[in-house]
């Protein structure tokens, strides 16, 4: 046997300055019995902002009362503040949507969101925001200058390098809905306006970045035919260059159609690899009813370029000829193993009525689905839930933010949940479930003694030849990695000195090269 010995001290731990705890709540944003709906999570260093709207009837405004707010979380559950978010153009409140935003700097986001300023469509409106406290520095109203259309819907933003801010329209003309591309300045003044190609389909940018060249790249779903139940649909990929004109369109080459089906929802990231990684679903016919449909959630992984399909995963745990109408993703977010996505089951015919959680593996491993309500809930009473946004904090956590309706009063609740990595309000919760039997994993992994104190021993044993690569993580109880090593030998002894460790839970994990784990769970009684 090959021991090798570690001893982990304090100098492995990642100092902070504010303490976590994991934690589901509907917070109290200020509003008429506790109402409102939250769709921005925006985790920072030492708190979360939170983007939403509150309902107080004695507030003049938009919707009878109804005004978007920032709000202030710790990471610990405290509800701190709540800021009203008006300007000095528009005073009246306005009814905000889940967007993504884009960063100026560490304390500034460009929003890009709609409003309605008394005309007959709601407008395309620009915010800069400063999220420390609260103000909106300036604002705009996004005017469709190049089209007969009188309604233009905001869609997507990125920014370059030098500020230049991008602006993504949709009309809402007959047929095909041509997208604008509108490029304004850090001061929101024009430099130009343009339609953008859509080749005779239906677009709809999810993502927009620039890259090092100036191009612009455009990635969400292309629409064609209706056919029994939505459309004929696929990811795309269109570039732009400098100039603005379209140098390339391609859409992705998957084995289904995979559909966006919602509008206000952006469940494509670009992960750390560079590949395009998107939460999805398939709309398919079901025999509950004539013209029933159901949404089948996928998380699928394309290439940079568009050229290759990595891998498509199904997420689904209902029944497709019995279940309608269908599972909903609304935002993606990527973790130290894999990727995580929130969204909605809608509650009808055996489906539970909930938010929904998935995780997939780097390699498409399909790890895990979760429903979640809240906890002071019952499915009964839960009318239904609504997963908007998904991030993950500084040090790896998970912050899931969106809203609930009461069946017994029908009022409207903010709901935010802050998770470990692993979407548990108990570290470890999806980390030793996932095998039946160890072995499929070909690793044994032993803590003794347990409970420990002043020191433990973690044995690993891997069987046959150690094909794979394993990951030995310590988490500690608020899911923060302690310590992570790579596993190279069939057999190896950690010996920890637990003298400087807080009394508490903790959890080893194995996890391979697939993002397939193992967990173990140890008490230090220091």
């Amino acid at each position: 046997m090959k021991v090798l010995y570690f001893i982990l001290s304090v100098l492995f731990v990642k100092p902070v300055t504010f303490s976590q705890t994991f934690f589901s709540l509907i917070p109290d944003f200020g509003g008429d019995e506790m109402e409102g709906r939250l769709y921005n999570v925006i985790p920072l260093e030492n708190e979360i902002k939170l983007i939403g709207l509150l309902h107080d009837s004695i507030v003049p405004g938009f919707d009878g009362g109804t005004w978007p707010i920032l709000g202030t979380i710790s990471y610990d559950g405290e509800y701190l503040d709540t800021k009203y978010l008006t300007d000095s153009l528009y005073s009246e409140g306005f009814y905000y949507f889940t967007k993504r935003l884009v960063f100026k700097n560490d304390s500034t986001c460009y929003v890009y969101d709609r409003r309605d300023i008394g005309g007959l469509f709601s407008d395309a409106y620009l915010i800069e925001l400063n999220l420390i406290n609260g103000k909106i520095v300036r604002s705009k109203i996004i005017t469709d200058n190049i089209s007969t259309n009188e309604d233009t819907f905001a869609e997507d933003i990125a920014i370059d390098k030098k500020g230049n801010i991008y602006l993504i329209n949709v009309t809402t003309e007959a047929g095909p809905h041509p997208q604008i591309l509108t490029v304004i300045d850090s001061n929101f003044n024009l430099i130009s306006q343009s339609l953008i190609p859509n080749y005779g389909r239906d677009n709809f940018t999810k993502f927009t970045e620039i890259d090092d060249e100036g191009n612009i790249i455009l990635i969400g779903t292309s629409h064609g035919l209706p056919n029994s139940v939505w459309f004929e649909s696929k990811l795309f990929r269109q570039v732009l260059d400098k100039n603005y004109n379209s140098i390339d369109f391609r859409l992705a080459d998957t084995n289904i159609d995979h559909s966006i089906v919602t509008s206000d929802t952006y469940p494509i990231i670009k992960s750390s690899s560079g590949n395009w990684i998107c939460a999805t679903q398939l709309m398919l016919p079901t025999n509950v009813c004539q013209g029933c449909f159901i949404g089948i959630p996928y998380v699928v992984s394309i290439s940079n370029d568009f050229k290759e399909v990595h891998w498509e995963t199904k997420m689904f745990d209902g029944n497709i000829n019995s279940s309608e109408t269908y599972y909903s993703s609304s935002s993606i977010t990527e973790v130290s193993d894999g990727y995580i996505f929130a969204g909605s089951s809608d509650g009808m015919q055996g489906i539970e009525t909930s938010g929904l959680l998935g995780k997939v593996g780097f390699n498409g491993d399909s790890l895990w689905l979760t429903h979640y309500i809240p906890l002071e809930w019952d499915s009964v009473q839960g009318r239904w839930f609504f997963f908007q946004d998904i991030k993950t904090t500084p040090i790896g956590n998970i912050v899931v933010g969106g809203h609930g309706s009461d069946i017994y009063t029908s009022r409207i609740l903010p709901w935010i949940l802050h998770l470990d990595s692993d979407g548990c309000l108990d570290p470890g919760c999806n980390t030793t479930s996932i095998f039946s039997d160890p072995n499929e994993l070909g690793v044994d992994l032993q803590i003794f003694p347990n409970p420990a104190r002043n020191q433990c021993s973690i044995h690993i044993h891997t069987y046959g030849p150690l094909s794979p690569q394993f990951t030995l993580r310590i988490l500690n109880d608020e899911g923060r990695i302690i310590h992570a090593s790579d596993v190279r030998d069939r057999d190896v002894q950690f010996m920890i000195n637990l003298q400087n460790w807080p009394a508490g839970v903790y959890f080893a994990v194995m996890t391979d090269k697939s993002g397939r784990q193992l967990g173990r769970k140890f008490v230090v009684l220091n």
